[in-house]
């Protein structure tokens, strides 16, 4: 048997998420780096548990099990290009038309960009826009207004921090069970190093 076979799989967004303060990660990677003087200030530990919280998604996403997917719809308007909020990673672009799904090969270097236009696109080029911190998508050939796009995306981690929370940040720590032990661990290398 396979293990995506298996009835013992679940999703992860079906696990059990536990929340932990800031504060209580840094306690604990105090304790785990058994420091008795020159602990680092509260800016340093937030630095350290932002790092270490975005190497822990990487392997997370490198695995095969993302934590947060989700869907940005964009619907053609005729223009050359669509930007949304630069996400953690682009799984996929599906075109709907009717009651049909097509998928749309995402090609990651635009500077081979054609102009066309047809009935549906045959692939999108992504790339970063600089000047908007967006991801832009470029669909080749242009599709006629009204087309849907569903972009399947992983959202970046939350940042960590200490004031009140803005925009994609928070004060605690959101894994499944156990995961955010990884995280206190390297938060206490980095302070012994």
């Amino acid at each position: 048997m396979r293990w995506f076979d298996s009835p013992l799989r679940c999703e992860l967004n079906e696990v059990i998420m536990a929340s932990t303060l800031y504060t209580e990660m840094i306690d604990r990677a105090k304790s785990a780096a058994d420091m008795h003087d020159g602990f680092p200030s509260i800016p340093t530990w937030l630095y350290f548990l932002n790092a270490e919280l975005r190497k822990l998604w990487v392997k997370i996403v490198r695995g095969g099990y993302p934590i947060t997917v989700n869907q940005e719809v964009i619907t053609s308007t005729g223009a050359a290009q669509y930007d949304i909020t630069e996400p953690f990673a682009v799984l996929s672009v599906v075109e709907v038309i009717g009651d049909r799904y097509y998928n749309v090969p995402v090609k990651p270097v635009w500077s081979t960009y054609r102009a066309a236009t047809g009935s549906h696109a045959k692939e999108v080029y992504v790339f970063p826009n600089v000047s908007t911190g967006e991801l832009s998508f470029r669909f080749y050939p242009t599709p006629p207004t009204g087309n849907v796009f569903l972009v399947n995306i992983i959202d970046k981690p939350k940042k960590i921090v200490s004031g009140t929370p803005g925009t994609n940040e928070s004060n605690s720590v959101q894994l499944p069970f156990g995961w955010e032990e990884r995280v206190v661990l390297g938060m206490a290398q980095r302070a012994l190093a």
